[in-house]
């Protein structure tokens, strides 16, 4: 998901992190879009039988899931719009234009939209991971922290709800918290990159906060070598276009010269 603000190099990269990882169940679905287009036909549009509304459903359903993981976040919520004037109560519809408003960085308009979710199936996992990334990126860091457990709770697969609440954790300071999270994301999905590069900068900043209070020095850290380890495997396995990677490329080839003896 192409909104990672530009940051220092000790700050976390926004929680949201790609448009390949999974929010629980939902974002599984998603990558079939057949099967909510199968859905709005077989049930003709809540209910009606009349084959053309259910197509005037179905297309602009299909074509907001296609916008959506092409960046194209402002034509998928335009998409996702149509689908719930023409059905008012169709929470997966709520929940894609949630995302879309994330990507296009509308978070309380996000919000407004997982709620809506929650309020139509309180039991959905997706809604308040979606609901609590929102309140992330607003650094509402309670607000998160509490969607993200409870979309725990719900789905405990969720590589990216422990992501979100490891970046939410960083926020307030409680550093340790946030890497729990981390390794539980990594742990649900070693290829999670993400996850890599913001425990890095979770080290990264505690290596830092040492180093300032005279506790520690770049050639005894523990931390500071964590950090490398985990950029450097961010670096193996994220995109060759991802928006963090110079950075963290030049920050590694400096912590690596200052680390040698």
């Amino acid at each position: 998901m192409p909104f990672i603000f530009t940051k220092n190099a000790e700050e976390p990269n926004e929680p949201y992190p790609s448009r390949s990882t999974t929010a629980g169940r939902i974002q599984k679905w998603l990558r079939k879009p057949q099967i909510w287009i199968a859905g709005l036909l077989i049930c003709g549009l809540c209910g009606l039988t009349i084959c053309p509304l259910a197509y005037k459903a179905g297309k602009p359903f299909y074509e907001g899931i296609t916008n959506y993981y092409t960046g194209n976040f402002r034509q998928a919520i335009d998409n996702y719009t149509e689908v719930i004037e023409n059905s008012p109560d169709n929470w997966p519809a709520y929940y894609l234009r949630g995302l879309a408003y994330n990507g296009a960085h509308k978070y309380k308009d996000a919000i407004a939209d997982f709620t809506k979710v929650i309020e139509l199936d309180p039991n959905n996992a997706g809604g308040y991971i979606g609901r609590g990334t929102a309140y992330a990126l607003l650094s509402k860091s309670e607000e998160a922290i509490s969607d993200l457990t409870k979309g725990i709770e719900l789905d405990s697969t969720s590589a990216e709800a422990y992501n979100s609440r490891g970046w939410a954790y960083y926020g307030i300071l409680q550093f340790d918290q946030a890497i729990e999270d981390y390794n539980k994301a990594i742990e649900l999905d070693p290829n999670y990159f993400y996850a890599y590069l913001n425990r890095g900068k979770v080290y990264h900043r505690i290596f830092v906060s040492a180093y300032l209070n005279e506790e520690t020095t770049y050639a005894n850290s523990k931390e500071l070598q964590q950090t490398v380890k985990d950029f450097e495997q961010y670096l193996e396995l994220a995109p060759e276009n991802d928006s963090e990677r110079q950075r963290t490329l030049r920050l590694v080839e400096d912590l690596k010269l200052s680390l040698e003896p």
